[in-house]
């Protein structure tokens, strides 16, 4: 063999691995996609995750297929993504707590670095806050629950499901907001904290309605008002937060990340695909539904979105003194 065949021939193998690699990028998908989840079935970012990965399956020609692993508020999931191959097949359903909460308070173990280990995809879903309160107490309004909360210093309970949650966060801002003093009480997951509710054990809750829409429609739980920019379609009679305490608005958001170094042709193909999601009228329904805001959007609005999270839960954090312990 001469040796200008030789070197064609090794030129031709040394280069076939980068042309594998940019072949499977370019056909990215051309196998099934695993969408990890942090929490158990059933819950509200299992819920979105779920009904993403449907119509995610439908863009993509191939199955997305939900995968739960909780423990550690999310971040098991978390990690699991950050160490996987970055080609686009293993993604990770966030959340506003995981990226803007969870790794500025004091005493909280972040196992990874969220912001620097995890490439965020795009928002897909926000949930509505809601302030509720038993359906047969006497509290009907959140004026109403301010006054009482004023005559009566730290007599008052409000519950989440455990520190750094959104429902603590919302209970610590409306504090601030409202110039009164409630007690945190930190359940085990936000259904433990709606049966005392109801039962009478606790006083309020600042929850997500895709949990709490079953209790509202029953009449065991009253919703007094919504802490988003706009009301659920469900509950269009619901007032606004911000009605009453002005600066108290804010959507406790869910998306989707991967591991970084993504190549760009799967970030492209993954940016085509939830952008597609999102004009898919039967999204909507199935959003509205269950309690849920269409926020996808693309991939830099989504980054813009965690840093003034950042900003805004950072200055709470630290002018309230939170600790995770």
């Amino acid at each position: 063999m001469s040796t200008l065949r030789r070197r064609t021939v090794l030129s031709g193998l040394l280069a076939m691995p980068a042309l594998r690699a940019g072949c499977a990028a370019e056909s990215f998908p051309n196998r099934p996609i695993r969408l990890l989840c942090g929490y158990l079935p059933g819950g509200t970012t299992d819920i979105i995750a779920r009904i993403v990965a449907e119509r995610l399956g439908a863009a993509f020609g191939q199955n997305v297929v939900v995968e739960n692993r909780s423990g550690a508020s999310g971040l098991i999931a978390a990690g699991v993504v950050a160490k996987s191959p970055p080609d686009g097949y293993t993604v990770f359903q966030n959340s506003m707590a995981m990226h803007a909460i969870m790794p500025q308070l004091p005493g909280q173990s972040m196992p990874l670095d969220m912001n620097r280990e995890l490439l965020p995809l795009a928002n897909n879903g926000g949930v509505y806050n809601t302030l509720v309160v038993a359906g047969n107490g006497p509290i009907g309004s959140v004026a109403a629950l301010i006054e009482r909360a004023k005559q009566r210093p730290g007599a008052l309970t409000f519950g989440s499901a455990g520190i750094g949650t959104t429902h603590h966060l919302a209970g610590e801002l409306f504090m601030k907001l409202a110039g009164v003093e409630l007690v945190h009480v930190p359940y085990r997951g936000g259904p433990a904290a709606i049966l005392d509710i109801i039962g009478g054990r606790c006083d309020m809750m600042f929850g997500n309605l895709p949990e709490l829409a079953g209790f509202i429609r029953e009449g065991a739980l009253r919703p007094l008002a919504f802490g988003s920019a706009r009301p659920s379609p469900l509950f269009p009679q619901v007032p606004l937060m911000s009605a009453t305490l002005p600066g108290f608005t804010f959507s406790n958001w869910f998306g989707l990340a991967a591991p970084v170094g993504l190549p760009p042709e799967v970030l492209e193909a993954w940016n085509r695909a939830l952008l597609q999601v999102a004009r898919d009228p039967d999204l909507e329904k199935r959003f509205t539904e269950a309690g849920v805001e269409n926020l996808i959007g693309p991939r830099d609005a989504f980054g813009q979105t965690i840093q003034r999270d950042i900003a805004f839960w950072g200055e709470l954090i630290r002018s309230s003194g939170l600790r995770a312990s």
